[in-house]
């Protein structure tokens, strides 16, 4: 397989840190077999009401280890134009807003400004997963600190019972970090005695594999990349994007004490020019090394067969934008929209600083707010059409499931009647799947035409009100709906 053709995760806000941590436990060896055990487990496949984001990275999984097992090179290219699909409809600030306000509210304000890395620890204790951290400090190694941190507040005297409860009955992530420098002390209770760090852990006659890296730049601004293992070999993930397309994984031995800079205009790795972002893996500053049990079982069979729309999250977004949408900063919106601009490649020339200062505050704001109607209440639309579809679906297998075992609770009196109720049962189904059908292309033909509208709308509100400005062309990317499938 060619790992350069391989989708990976796209950064366009200030998710870096998000994003490396979803790359190296999607896609590492070890990491990828433990959450996808963990997943089938814990039941994630069956889109459970309100677990719409474990959904969403199961369906990640899924594709991913196909994509492995796949040998047909047209089946393979097929697997990378769904991945990337799967990529285009919940970028990354989407996916961490599904996140945010499912799992932790606190956190959606760091969709622009970033957070830390060892973040990870949180986000798997948050989706169940049972995970132990270790942390070198001072010459010291602690265990369970921040995994506990909270309950050891309230109920100290139990935190070494927990950890002695996942040590014996093992862990699936245990995470290393480096570099970690809280301004409070550890206390001495989590000191872990005699420890030696090696690139196997032995934690109660348990052996764990390091599997990924993330780390932080050593110079400014901040940025997190990852170091993963694919089939064996290392390479590193950099979802920063300066043009349109992420960079793919870079073939890179990050168990070496190396400095290199990472070039994302052209994709290069390594590169010498320290103005670019400069890393090395040996440094402790801000390093997070994720270990799994050496004995990870492999995927050999993915399970779901089709993958529904994911990209229920336009409230959220609308949410997000409301506090700059009543914003009396014109050079903070004139900034949004370019961020926006720029994502969604509308056409620079076209649409730029120059005729953006030429606008007021009312008309900055209402052209803000017809691109996020475009790209994301539009969006919206389209998950409602295709979850009517699914609900009439689902409905009916429902109805002939209970007529089905009702006539195995009764079953030989009356059945004549109950095979009746049936029929209608199953006429009725197919009826209300029918209507789904016609109203969804209904639908459809409406969204096209509102798209179609809008994107006239905020072309003609930009060149009418820009001075001297010629009549542009649309700048809208956006030139068609997505299909119903």
């Amino acid at each position: 397989m060619d790992i350069s053709k391989l989708p990976v995760i796209p950064q366009y806000l200030g998710t870096c840190w998000f994003n490396a941590i979803l790359m190296s436990l999607l896609y590492s060896d070890g990491c990828q077999e433990t959450l996808y055990n963990i997943a089938i487990r814990d039941r994630w496949h069956l889109n459970r009401k309100g677990e719409s984001f474990k959904y969403l990275l199961f369906c990640i999984l899924d594709l991913l280890i196909r994509i492995r097992n796949e040998t047909n090179l047209e089946n393979l290219k097929k697997l990378y134009i769904k991945l990337e699909e799967l990529y285009r409809k919940n970028k990354p600030e989407k996916i961490f807003l599904k996140y945010a306000y499912k799992y932790d509210y606190g956190i959606r304000d760091r969709l622009e400004t970033g957070y830390y890395n060892q973040y990870i620890i949180t986000f798997l204790k948050k989706l169940g997963i049972n995970v132990l951290d270790i942390i070198y400090k001072d010459g010291n190694h602690y265990i369970g600190f921040l995994t506990f941190q909270q309950e050891y507040m309230f109920n100290p005297y139990r935190v070494l019972d927990r950890i002695e409860e996942l040590l014996t009955n093992g862990v699936d992530f245990v995470i290393y970090l480096e570099g970690f420098k809280p301004n409070i002390t550890i206390p001495e209770r989590f000191l872990l005695k005699d420890f030696i760090k090696k690139t196997t852990l032995n934690l109660r006659d348990k052996a764990y594999e390091l599997r990924s890296i993330n780390i932080g730049n050593y110079n400014i601004p901040q940025h997190t990349i990852s170091g993963i293992t694919y089939d064996k070999e290392k390479y590193v993930y950099d979802g920063n994007i300066s043009h349109i397309h992420s960079c793919p994984l870079f073939k890179f031995d990050w168990s070496e004490d190396k400095r290199f800079c990472i070039d994302t205009e052209k994709c290069e790795l390594p590169n010498e020019d320290i103005s670019q972002l400069c890393f090395n893996f040996s440094i402790n500053a801000y390093k997070v090394e994720i270990y799994t049990s050496s004995s990870s079982s492999q995927i050999t069979e993915p399970l779901i067969k089709s993958f529904r729309n994911l990209s229920h999250i336009t409230s959220h977004i609308e949410h997000y934008y409301d506090d700059l949408l009543q914003s009396t900063d014109k050079d903070k919106i004139i900034k949004k929209i370019l961020i926006l601009t720029d994502t969604y490649e509308y056409n620079e020339d076209e649409f730029n600083e120059t005729t953006l200062n030429r606008l007021n505050l009312e008309e900055l704001k209402k052209i803000l707010k017809d691109i996020i109607f475009s790209h994301y209440v539009l969006d919206k639309e389209e998950a409602k059409i295709k979850h009517t579809l699914q609900s009439a679906l689902l409905e009916a297998e429902e109805i002939k499931r209970k007529a089905i075992e009702l006539m195995e609770i009764r079953k030989v009196r009356k059945t004549r009647m109950l095979e009746q109720k049936l029929l209608e049962a199953t006429k009725k189904a197919n009826e209300t799947i029918e209507n789904a059908v016609k109203e969804a292309e209904r639908r459809k033909q409406e969204i096209l035409e509102e798209a179609t509208k809008m994107e006239q709308k905020i072309l003609d509100n930009v060149t009418k009100n820009a001075i001297g400005k010629a009549q542009p062309k649309s700048f809208f990317s956006r030139s068609k709906v997505a299909p119903i499938i």
